[in-house]
């Protein structure tokens, strides 16, 4: 299998596996025990207060963080697919992008997680450092340095 089929496969693969790990908490998460529940109220996780309440009357607080999480989606979304089809400035926003995401971390308070949950939240990660070091270090770095044409890619 060639680089660039692995690393368009782990473009792919990786925001598919954080997908996964949200979609198990919320289709999961209402059916726990009681000492689970208690145990994912201590959760600190400043990304899932959007998908546990929704307030009746938002403050405009709440509507400017709320577009804000949208608006950042959206640009994940176009970099994602403009790191699939090589976009020289894809690769350094993938490459910021993911190193926010660590230095905001430790920001985001006590993190409690599903062990599913937790196991795909991992290797979405693990495949971004794949996607990263593919487009940096591997033969795929070739096509993001590499002058696009007009009329083709």
């Amino acid at each position: 299998m060639s680089a660039s089929t692995v690393f368009r496969m782990s473009v792919v693969l990786s925001p598919l596996l954080a997908i996964a790990g949200v979609l198990y908490f919320l289709t999961t998460s209402p059916h726990l025990s009681t000492e689970w529940q208690t145990l994912l109220e201590w959760s600190g996780d400043g990304a899932m207060i959007f998908l546990n309440e929704v307030p009746e009357n938002p403050s405009p607080i709440d509507i400017t963080i709320a577009s804000a999480f949208a608006l950042i989606l959206i640009a994940i979304v176009i970099n994602q697919i403009a790191l699939f089809f090589y976009r020289s400035w894809a690769r350094t926003v993938y490459l910021w992008a993911n190193i926010a995401g660590f230095a905001l971390t430790p920001f985001l308070g006590l993190s409690i997680a599903l062990p599913l949950e937790t196991l795909f939240t991992e290797m979405s990660i693990f495949v971004s450092g794949i996607t990263l070091a593919l487009a940096y270090f591997s033969p795929v770095a070739e096509k993001f340095r590499r002058p696009r044409q007009l009329a083709g890619i």
